[in-house]
């Protein structure tokens, strides 16, 4: 259902985690960390079908917050889709969560997982870092 982000990996000898570092994938996608899941809407046909899944997006949205995995979620501007800002999660378990977004599986939108490495962080956003 997911576009993932793998693409990326690879090129420029990138590795999930950002840096050239050849960890092995299943370690990787087994830490827990900071993700960003971009979603894109396809043709108007599928976006003007997005009112028939809303109601289950937003239960989907709002179990995210209530289990401690979503910081932040909000639209792409102007209109273009949404994003998801997760945490304390991995790879497979954000995976699973997003292909079970009503907008996800019923190709209302594509989605691609961003993995962030932490380097700094404000203070307020500290906890981020560990």
């Amino acid at each position: 259902m997911c576009d993932w982000l793998s693409k990326y990996e690879g090129e420029a000898g990138l590795t999930a985690n950002g840096s050239g570092d050849q960890a092995d994938s299943s370690t990787q996608s087994r830490q827990r960390g900071v993700r960003c899941s971009w979603y894109s809407f396809g043709s108007q046909a599928t976006r003007a079908r997005a009112g028939e899944h809303m109601h289950g997006h937003e239960e989907w949205i709002k179990s995210g917050f209530e289990d401690g995995v979503f910081l932040l979620v909000g639209s792409i501007q102007p209109g273009l889709g949404g994003a998801v800002l997760a945490h304390d999660t991995t790879l497979e378990e954000l995976e699973h969560r997003v292909d079970a977004d009503p907008f996800v599986a019923e190709n209302i939108v594509s989605a691609e997982i961003i993995e962030i490495s932490p380097g700094t962080a404000d203070e307020r956003l500290s906890f981020l870092l560990t």
